[in-house]
């Protein structure tokens, strides 16, 4: 893994400062992602919103399979108290069986907002390999940060 480009965090923590809406900010998080880890693809998940955002689309469909099955298949992660690498095989797990079905990658869950079990908040990236350990802390301290500034500029929406 390459050093994580520390110009590259300061410029996505300005840009998430400087956001005007929840939307802008969750398209930073799942698509400028990039400039600091490369990834197959990333989803943002709310509990009580479902998928907020999924790298490269513009629209979110909730009644897709595929989005039916990944919600349940999250919210089983967060009461199981899963994070950081996604065990494929993982005894106990309902919904692990499908995994297969839809990813054939891995998948790497980081919590965002994970205190309350009604709102809980979840970045997920899918990669051909897991993300190394040092690649998750650089996700996590610019995710920590993302969440600090949808909780400053945007509690209103």
């Amino acid at each position: 893994m390459a050093k994580p480009n520390i110009a590259a965090i300061f410029d996505l923590i300005n840009k998430a400062q400087a956001s005007q809406s929840e939307q802008e900010l969750a398209f930073l998080l799942v698509n400028l992602s990039k400039q600091l880890i490369a990834y197959d693809q990333a989803f943002l998940y709310q509990e009580g919103k479902g998928f907020v955002a999924i790298s490269g689309l513009s629209e979110v469909d909730h009644n897709s399979p595929m989005l039916i099955w990944f919600k349940a298949f999250i919210q089983e992660l967060y009461q199981e108290g899963i994070r950081d690498i996604i065990p494929r095989k993982a005894r106990g797990l309902r919904y692990i069986k499908d995994l297969d079905q839809w990813f054939a990658n891995e998948l790497t869950l980081i919590p965002l907002n994970h205190q309350d079990p009604q709102n809980f908040i979840s970045l997920i990236i899918v990669n051909e390999v897991a993300l190394s350990p040092e690649e998750i802390k650089v996700m996590e301290f610019w995710a920590k940060s993302w969440f600090q500034s949808r909780s400053e500029e945007h509690t209103s929406e």
